[in-house]
């Protein structure tokens, strides 16, 4: 996630307290039924402080036993479009700095 989120121009600290947002990330998967699967990736964003930003959710429905090894390009492809989730709301949130930063 730190590499997409970089890729989109946001600066990425490598120390939480240094930053002035903290995303969190939860991963759950359903019981296999009838052969599928649903993974679910919730991505939560924070200020510093702890106060809530908002939240980015994904949910897919997977073939059952899809993620039991290594996810691989699956891990790159959730990460991609939860970035630009986190983009998307980022720009919400910090509308003055987005619009500063296009100048």
């Amino acid at each position: 996630m730190q590499d997409q989120i970089a890729a989109l121009g946001i600066e990425v600290l490598p120390e939480m307290w240094q930053a002035g947002y903290i995303l969190k990330g939860e991963v759950s998967l359903t019981q296999p039924m009838g052969g599928t699967q649903v993974v679910t990736i919730l991505w939560q964003l924070e200020r510093q402080n702890g106060e809530y930003v908002g939240k980015i959710e994904q949910k897919n429905r997977i073939r059952a036993g899809t993620l039991n090894g290594p996810w691989g390009a699956v891990a790159v492809a959730a990460a991609r479009g939860g970035a630009q989730g986190i983009l998307k709301l980022l720009r919400q949130v910090e509308e003055s700095y987005f619009r500063h930063k296009r100048s």
